[in-house]
């Protein structure tokens, strides 16, 4: 499964979502580039708010409906099943992980 839950980003049933897009920098790539890849964006969900949205009760089905976005309610990506990523190298029968 996700590590996170999409249905927190809908807005309004197939009408209206957020988008979610992780950009990640590599500046070096000496050591294990998906395990802190995947660090760093789990770190990153845990600190990211989406801002609290109320949608206009009465539109009808055809229109675009009115969404007010608060500055100051947020919500908060729930991280807890997101996958730990580690890196494993077998040598001989010993399996070898870099922590």
């Amino acid at each position: 499964g996700a590590g996170i839950d999409l249905s927190s980003l809908v807005i309004l049933e197939g009408k209206v979502c957020w988008d979610l897009y992780i950009d990640g920098l590599v500046v070096s790539s000496d050591g294990s580039l998906l395990d802190a890849l995947a660090a760093a964006i789990k770190a990153a969900l845990s600190n990211t708010g989406i801002p609290q949205v109320n949608v206009a009760v009465g539109v009808s089905p055809d229109e675009q409906p009115e969404v007010n976005i608060s500055d100051e309610e947020f919500l908060q990506f729930d991280t807890s099943a997101f996958p730990v990523i580690i890196t494993l190298t077998k040598v001989s029968v010993v399996y070898i992980y870099n922590s």
